[in-house]
């Protein structure tokens, strides 16, 4: 049993340790971790920062950014009936940090 608790006791910094680099590595990169989630069963067509992407939906993106203000658009690419959902998002993004926003 002390063995056990002795394994438990000296794993517990090495647990520590993977934390710590990343949050070192968003420190030395001035980075934080943007996720933009589709809420809604249709596809919509993301650009954010010169990236487009097609976000299926139920589905998720994520992205390390430089830390700064950015402008998240959407545009529903099908599913609609007469004209796309299109909305605009100002998204601040702090160093080592989580962002998300759920669209649309």
């Amino acid at each position: 049993m002390k063995n056990i608790l002795f394994l438990i006791l000296l794993s517990l910094p090495l647990l520590g340790c993977d934390f710590l680099k990343s949050k070192k590595e968003c420190e030395k990169n001035n980075s934080g971790v943007f996720v933009m989630s589709n809420i809604s069963k249709d596809h919509y067509e993301t650009s954010i920062s010169g990236n487009n992407v097609i976000i299926a939906g139920g589905k998720s993106k994520s992205y390390d950014l430089p830390i700064g203000t950015y402008t998240l658009t959407v545009k529903q690419i099908n599913g609609y009936t007469f004209y796309p959902s299109e909305k605009s998002y100002v998204i601040k993004i702090n160093q080592c940090e989580l962002t998300t926003i759920n669209f649309p």
